[in-house]
């Protein structure tokens, strides 16, 4: 069992994609603040507004920065438990429901960990490889024997 490529995982698994996604809006927003783009709530203009501008360029860098620096480490620690997954065990589960929204769905599956049964979801993008699924189908679940209930369906990553 091949570990999946960063790029599988973060148009896969949506808690990756989201860490992707939030430093890129506070760039932009900062940007727009920066051109004076953003708007100014409907009230006169003063002398005063290029201060209220840099205080909203200053805002959306650091909220930038921040979300940069804490989205690196979420996506290195999800990366990193997903592909523990793969490096260890591969187990045989079914998948129990599929909840679909959007461009996104709660895929349940479930399997068996020893005598233990375990029940879990994955909150993930609505790839070709999630509307590939149906419920009741079996899957091979990737897990990481140290963590035996955090489970990833196989076919979600496979290239």
């Amino acid at each position: 069992m091949g570990k999946p490529s960063l790029v599988r995982i973060i148009r896969t698994d949506f808690l990756s994609s989201l860490v992707v996604v939030f430093p890129l809006v506070g760039l932009g927003m900062a940007g727009a603040a920066f051109m004076g783009v953003l708007p100014q709530g409907g009230r006169q203009q003063s002398v005063d507004d290029h201060r209220t501008a840099a205080g909203s360029e200053r805002f959306f860098l650091i909220f930038a920065a921040i979300t940069t620096v804490v989205g690196v480490f979420l996506l290195a620690w999800r990366v990193a438990k997903i592909r523990r997954a793969f490096r260890g065990t591969q187990l045989e589960g079914k998948v129990t429901k599929i909840t679909k929204f959007r461009d996104r769905a709660y895929l349940h599956y479930r399997y068996r960990v020893g005598d233990r049964t375990v029940d879990t979801k994955h909150f993930v993008r609505q790839t070709k490889a999630l509307r590939s699924l149906a419920e009741g189908q079996a899957v091979a679940i990737a897990c990481d024997p140290a963590a035996p209930t955090g489970g990833f369906v196989v076919e979600l990553f496979a290239s």
